[in-house]
């Protein structure tokens, strides 16, 4: 009978670790909110300017990066705090990622050493009606 209740025991806290784990990730990624346009902070640096539009939901979707000297299309998505892409061109590219504050990220992987990105603000404003 103990090893049974120990068992219970280690089960439930085991359901309690992941439930936790999930939602914090499901928190994490919300407070990213990638989809939309975000531009290279090239203040201070000596990197080309670029921007990359996200598509689709807040986990995955579909990407393009724009630089001065080519364009690149393909899908992303999030595995855990790694950003992966992929293209044609060069298969599936990881990066990490960093949330710095909303609206600000930092990018590392190849090609794209400790890069930030700040998202373009959008000119439209949610209508709320009120109750």
């Amino acid at each position: 009978m103990p090893v049974a209740i120990a068992f219970l025991v280690v089960v439930l806290i085991v359901v309690v670790w992941i439930v936790s784990t999930r939602d914090a990730r499901r928190r994490w990624v919300t407070q990213l909110d990638l989809p939309g346009t975000w531009d290279l902070e090239t203040s201070g640096s000596e990197d080309p300017p670029c921007s990359i539009w996200f598509g689709g939901n807040e986990d995955s979707g579909s990407f393009v990066v724009q630089s001065i000297d080519e364009t690149t299309e393909g899908q992303w998505r999030i595995s855990g705090s790694t950003l992966i892409l992929a293209d044609e061109e060069h298969g599936d590219r990881e990066y990490s990622v960093r949330l710095f504050e909303h609206g600000t990220i930092g990018i590392h992987g190849p090609a794209r050493e400790r890069q930030v990105f700040v998202k373009r603000s959008e000119n439209i404003v949610p209508l709320r009606r009120h109750s």
